[in-house]
């Protein structure tokens, strides 16, 4: 005896067929309970016992003897636990295999940006829904409320990931030294004009001078612009004994 054939029966009624090959004591006592893929839990949580059925000298016998074993009541019996006869696996099983080997293809192909995944895909993907208005790019898939409602949670998602993050103090930050600098850029366009604005200067022999502007009086006095500046403006009395007045342009 080379091989054997065998059934796993359990105490709720279920059962599985099998073959092995013999390893030199009692099938019954070899310690082999079959080796199933789908229903290992069952193997685990339920009693089950182990009847031979039949042994074979080639494999090709036991492996035919087997299948004439789960054929008649293969997808036929709900209490069967065989899900493969001869290569032919039952299809609800085969679309759950599919299916999980799909996601772990798609998984490969995230990690190593390959067939749909590789950015030139992708790209090439996004161009022809834009340019054909399908798919993804389709006016009302975008309008419809399943988008709205995604675009909803992505908003609140991606809110919650910025402020814990920090990016929205970052921003707020970045926004504030903009405003600052586009202030300090107008603050000088002021001084600027101010600076180009004519100016009257009465000295202090109580002579009165005309500048076009508050640099030519400052360079001509000698006299510090900023502090005729101030008291062009009236912020201070004088400077130098000088006082000064701007001037409208007419």
């Amino acid at each position: 005896m080379n091989y054997y054939t065998y059934t796993i029966y359990f105490v709720d009624g279920h059962y599985y067929h099998g073959y092995a090959k013999y390893r030199g004591e009692s099938p019954l006592t070899d310690g082999y309970f079959g080796s199933p893929i789908t229903h290992k839990e069952k193997w685990l949580t339920t009693m089950h016992w182990k009847e031979i059925t039949g042994v074979y000298e080639t494999q090709e016998a036991v492996s035919f003897a087997e299948q004439e074993s789960i054929r008649p009541v293969f997808r036929e019996d709900p209490f069967c636990l065989n899900v493969n006869c001869g290569g032919v696996i039952d299809p609800e099983r085969a679309r759950v295999g599919a299916t999980k080997s799909g996601r772990l293809a798609g998984e490969r192909s995230k990690i190593n940006k390959t067939g749909v995944c590789d950015p030139v895909n992708s790209e090439k993907g996004r161009q022809t829904q834009r340019e054909l208005g399908i798919g993804f790019c389709d006016p009302d898939f975008q309008q419809s409320e399943l988008m709205k409602k995604n675009r909803k949670q992505n908003g609140i998602k991606s809110g919650a990931i910025a402020a814990s993050t920090g990016q929205i103090d970052r921003a707020r930050a970045c926004i504030d030294k903009r405003n600052q600098s586009r202030a300090g850029r107008e603050n000088i366009k002021k001084a600027h004009a101010k600076q180009k604005k004519p100016i009257e200067v009465t000295t202090p022999e109580g002579d009165k001078l005309w500048f076009g502007s508050l640099t030519e009086a400052s360079t001509t006095l000698k006299i510090d612009p900023k502090q005729l500046s101030l008291a062009a403006r009236k912020l201070i009395k004088s400077v130098k004994g000088h006082t000064a007045s701007f001037l409208n342009r007419g």
